[in-house]
């Protein structure tokens, strides 16, 4: 049984960086594809422990545990047949800044140009299909934001700055429906996107993010002062990085997904 929680896909390069102090302690197991040298890379005091490490290519730093099955076989994307919605987009709302007071609840339908939400009230994401089209999506500013049975599409037309950025003290608790249109998944990043995006989870953001978050082409970033906790996810992306101290651990059963299968808990604790 493959129980990894962390798949890179990225063919060369780090695909999994553990830097600086990042103390990273996973439950769960580490898949990287890169074929290069340093495919998983824990420099400068950063550590990587998990219940089992695969990477094509090799490892760079003194502490990875255990020991890293290298010279695998590259893994297939897991998702590759599960399509994203269909284009074209039109636009239900443009540039929406939610500074103050909390508003009805969001709905789901296609945001366009920027969606940042920076106020300490609580919004909420009704259930639904939120496709991001060519958007940055901000948390930040002490925002509670909670969403139920939730997927967010982000499309293939984005630039560098329609990125995903958690930070700011933000609580963000978001669990993926079981059924409809993207069945377990949280976040889907359109495989055909060619913009140089990274996602961030960083800055005093708290999370807990049930569901599979898939970023094929794109990178994902997690730095210190950060927690994500108690969640059954499994991230899928380009590269990962981890820099500050992490700690991942436990697993369980994620919203249902008929290509992946089970999904795993990673409890997170990410401290600058």
């Amino acid at each position: 049984v493959n129980d990894s929680c962390i798949w890179s896909l990225s063919p060369s390069g780090s695909g999994v960086t553990v830097s600086g102090t990042a103390d990273v302690d996973l439950g769960c197991g580490v898949i990287a594809n890169s074929s290069d040298d340093d495919g998983i890379d824990a420099n400068g005091g950063g550590c990587l422990t998990a219940t089992e490490i695969k990477v094509v290519g090799g490892t760079e730093g003194n502490c990875i545990n255990p020991t890293a099955g290298t010279g695998i076989d590259p893994v297939d994307d897991p998702l590759a047949a599960l399509e994203g919605p269909p284009g074209p987009y039109t636009c239900d709302y443009t540039n929406m800044m939610i500074t103050n007071a909390s508003p009805s609840p969001l709905q789901p339908g296609t945001y366009c140009g920027f969606l940042r939400i920076n106020t300490a009230a609580p919004i909420v994401f009704d259930p639904g299909l939120y496709i991001l089209d060519r958007t940055g999506f901000d948390i930040n500013g002490g925002a509670n934001v909670t969403g139920t049975d939730v997927s967010f599409y982000l499309t293939a037309n984005g630039n560098v700055s329609d990125n995903i950025t958690f930070s700011g003290g933000a609580t963000v608790v978001l669990s993926a429906p079981s059924d409809g249109p993207l069945p377990g998944i949280l976040f889907y990043q359109d495989r055909n996107t060619s913009a140089n995006i990274t996602h961030n989870l960083t800055g005093g953001a708290d999370m807990q993010l049930n569901g599979i978050i898939y970023f094929p082409t794109v990178d994902m970033k997690f730095t210190g002062g950060s927690t994500l906790t108690e969640s059954a996810s499994i991230i899928i992306a380009n590269k990962v990085t981890f820099t500050g101290e992490v700690h991942l651990g436990g697993f369980t059963t994620a919203p249902g997904n008929a290509i992946l299968g089970n999904a795993l808990m990673l409890q997170a604790t990410l401290v600058e």
